[in-house]
């Protein structure tokens, strides 16, 4: 009966077919505008208090959406500069060279990671090597695989959100799918980025020790060894945490009063 129903209310156009275009549409009637909270988009930068909205036609086709009222002012002008305005060419275009430069990146990322392992184990292999020098060497290069770590980490995680998203969730009765209002990822990935955070400012951190310990090599030793190292690890490590820690919370005061 339901079928027989449908079949004649495809016919002479009256509804819009439940589709997936992004996210789940319900099965609505034709002249019918539909509204969708925004939190279900799960994207950053999103007030999830809004609405945004598509129309059924009463030729029973949808309309285009746009997703614009959603977002911030500062991200939505951000978008429409980087993306928005461009012609669809150049947006597969765009997409195209992000998606290789990102190959390109994991690549030198993964050839990184290695040669610090390699790096790490010569200098705790030999004990000759293991010096006041070689003490910020290691650490820088603790630094950086932290952030390497840290960076193909969070690009995992995205791209499981991404193969995660319910494209096949979409039921034919026109039901929308019940998107979680908030999932581990979204749990996981401020802390990613706080960690990838902390491992960049380290690495700049030890960098700026190389470059003190080489001019006191070169000009006037005004330390002992002792001291040095002391100074060093606070510059190296503890500096970067507390640098990192007030963003972070900066960060979460301003996406908690966001919401």
């Amino acid at each position: 009966m339901s079928e027989s129903i449908n079949e004649t209310s495809a016919s002479d156009g009256s509804y819009c077919p439940a589709i997936f275009e992004y996210l789940c549409w319900p099965q609505s009637d034709a002249d019918y505008l539909v509204n969708i909270s925004c939190g279900v988009l799960r994207h950053p930068g999103v007030d999830s208090s809004k609405f945004f909205s598509r129309y059924c036609l009463p030729s029973g086709k949808w309309s285009n959406v746009s997703f614009a009222s959603c977002f911030y002012r500062d991200i939505l002008a951000l978008l429409d500069k980087s993306y928005i305005r461009r012609p669809p060419e150049e947006r597969e275009v765009f997409e195209r060279i992000v998606r290789v430069l990102r190959y390109v990146e994991l690549a030198g990322l993964s050839i990184s990671f290695t040669s610090i392992l390699i790096s790490l184990f010569i200098f705790f292999s030999f004990k000759a090597l293991y010096n006041s020098r070689t003490k910020i060497h290691i650490n820088l290069l603790l630094a950086i695989l932290i952030q390497i770590i840290a960076r193909v980490t969070t690009y995992g995680l995205q791209m499981a959100q991404l193969k995660n998203s319910p494209k096949n969730e979409c039921d034919v009765n026109g039901s929308i799918y019940p998107y979680p209002t908030r999932t581990l990822f979204d749990s996981i990935c401020p802390l990613f980025i706080a960690f990838l955070q902390f491992g960049i400012t380290a690495m700049f951190m030890w960098m700026l020790c190389e470059g003190i310990h080489l001019n006191s090599i070169l000009t006037v030793s005004v330390f002992k060894n002792y001291f040095k190292t002391y100074y060093f690890h606070i510059i190296g490590w503890v500096l970067p945490f507390c640098l990192t820690l007030s963003w972070s919370i900066v960060m979460f005061i301003k996406q908690r009063d966001r919401r």
